[in-house]
């Protein structure tokens, strides 16, 4: 229980007023600018969830005239999101960052998308990161930018216009949405994990010239059949392409592709029927194995690989 500004309500933080703060504890000192909330002793928590119509009633107290908490306003009911873990980048939360902008906080509209995705009661990360990997894939009626050469949709740089993604799954019909391409991809499965405490990171590889590089045949997001990519535009490969990194770039790290799915049996077998394989924690190259690099691109006949990072 503290004294706060009622001015603050709109702001989804509950500050607390710098006019002698104070709590049942005892008082705050003047720098402390935000009152931290325990709910776990009142809910049974086990990973990402939301709580409706939980009911506060606020108090501050009187040591001045009254000497007792005094009702301040009346009883407010709220939702609260519990999340397993410290939202990471793009999610802002500190404000302590250069350049911090309010609309970095975690957003309502993406929580709640992410509890649709079936991600809720997850806490751990990567359990969580496969489920929105596997969602993306399966389930948001993404097709892949084959007409449009692969060109993004919601993504321009290093900006996400979550926003406009957001919109689109809830508003448009399945046939409406806009094609995607791998950088939306990946910026989709990173965001939203990393809204949950994942340390995702988006990267690039390409072709060793500017050409690109061959691939293996591969399902593209949306499409049931193996193709190379841009098969119907007379092509075989990527220009590049980008996946989500778990933690640094390094080979031995996992990836997340909501992209495609490589043949897994593509570079180790590759007469074998087909088996489909949406690379989700799998490891980016192989050190003494088979792994989604092999799988995903075509090699050449001396045995070296045709990419590598960008």
């Amino acid at each position: 229980m503290a004294k706060i500004d009622s001015k603050d309500f709109t702001s989804n933080i509950i500050r607390i007023s710098r006019l002698s703060p104070v709590t049942k504890d005892g008082p705050i000192p003047k720098e402390t600018r935000f009152a931290v909330f325990t709910f776990e002793a009142f809910f049974d928590i086990t990973g990402f969830s939301r709580q409706d119509n939980i009911s506060f009633t606020w108090f501050y107290y009187d040591n001045v005239e009254k000497n007792n908490w005094v009702q301040m306003v009346n009883t407010i009911n709220a939702t609260i999101y519990f999340i397993p873990h410290k939202p990471n980048l793009p999610w802002m939360v500190s404000g302590n960052e250069p350049n911090y902008d309010k609309t970095q906080n975690p957003w309502i509209d993406a929580l709640d998308m992410l509890l649709e995705w079936g991600v809720k009661n997850k806490n751990d990360v990567v359990e969580i990161a496969i489920q929105i990997t596997e969602h993306v894939n399966l389930n948001l009626n993404l097709k892949y930018a084959t007409n449009n050469k692969g060109r993004s949709s919601v993504t321009s740089g290093d900006i996400f216009d979550c926003s406009i993604f957001i919109s689109n799954l809830a508003n448009l019909k399945p046939d409406k949405i806009p094609p995607v391409n791998c950088t939306d991809c990946a910026t989709v499965v990173s965001t939203f994990a990393n809204l949950l405490g994942a340390n995702l990171y988006q990267t690039r590889f390409g072709g060793y010239s500017l050409a690109g590089f061959d691939c293996n045949k591969v399902i593209v997001i949306g499409e049931t059949s193996w193709k190379y990519p841009f098969e119907d535009i007379g092509g075989k490969g990527f220009s590049y392409h980008e996946i989500a990194f778990l933690g640094e770039r390094v080979y031995t790290n996992k990836i997340f592709d909501a992209c495609l799915k490589v043949n897994q049996n593509a570079a180790n077998n590759p007469n074998a029927s087909k088996v489909a394989l949406l690379p989700s924690n799998q490891q980016f190259a192989a050190l003494s194995d088979w792994e989604y690099k092999e799988d995903h691109i075509k090699n050449l006949k001396s045995g070296t690989l045709t990419a590598r990072y960008r």
